[in-house]
């Protein structure tokens, strides 16, 4: 014998909702009731990212909207990564109220290291605040349980904040994944900001020790070096880059 469908109320606007729903028909706000928990695989067929309970499975391909915790009713988060503002009553001071159309928020953007991300700004109750586009995405849609600070774009483009492009991630793994794909550089020679000599100064040395003007001690003295810089630059353990 099956058992009864359970009909319970949401908590947002009191409709009735079916245990078998994942946001309530009415309002779209999540189901009172807990939903089965969504893996995400990848391309090994290993859990990758955990989706929250409240949110429906296939959130990394149809665009699922939720509200922003603390902007509820203001503000929502989309799993594509888009973000707009709700339609709302506000008070107005001719006809005691008027109907505040919501929209689709373009996000600033704003250079962050070598990439480029979204930001958006929200105000409520004279209260503003800023925020990470991808870590709306990230707070709003995936667990966390090994409570990484660290939002991962899996791709490498920090502008893409669909869900299926995000993952939670220790700050090793994210600076590791960003010097895999290109993102992150050490800067070389005297683009570092540390560096003494300039590569006009390598070469001059270099031409020294070929032509054997002078000695290292006295080479590393004129540059205002220890020896044991004209000795690397010498075996070619160091100013490599420069021809």
């Amino acid at each position: 014998m099956n058992s009864p469908i359970q009909i319970g109320d949401c908590k947002a606007c009191g409709g009735k909702v079916s245990c078998e729903a994942a946001t309530c028909p009415h309002c779209g706000q999540p189901s009172p009731f807990k939903q089965p928990v969504a893996v995400v695989l990848d391309n090994q067929g290993r859990p990758k990212k955990i989706i929250k309970p409240n949110i429906p499975a296939n959130a990394d391909t149809e665009e699922i909207w939720m509200p922003i915790e603390g902007f509820e009713g203001y503000f929502s988060v989309s799993s594509f990564g888009n973000i707009r503002s709700e339609t709302r009553t506000i008070p107005h001071k001719r006809h005691g109220t008027s109907v505040l159309k919501g929209k689709i928020i373009i996000p600033t953007q704003t250079k962050g290291g070598s990439n480029t991300y979204g930001v958006v700004s929200f105000s409520k109750d004279g209260n503003q605040r800023t925020f990470q586009v991808y870590q709306l995405v990230a707070r709003t849609f995936l667990e966390n349980p090994s409570a990484y600070p660290s939002v991962n774009h899996i791709d490498g483009d920090g502008l893409n904040n669909r869900l299926d492009n995000l993952e939670w991630i220790k700050p090793r793994d994210n600076i590791i994944h960003a010097y895999s794909l290109g993102l992150a550089q050490g800067k070389r020679g005297e683009k570092n900001s540390s560096a003494k000599l300039t590569d006009e100064n390598v070469r001059q040395i270099r031409k020294y020790i070929v032509e054997k003007t002078f000695t290292q001690k006295k080479i590393a003295e004129m540059f205002k070096v220890v020896p044991m810089v004209i000795s690397d630059i010498k075996l070619g353990k160091s100013w490599k880059h420069v021809v």
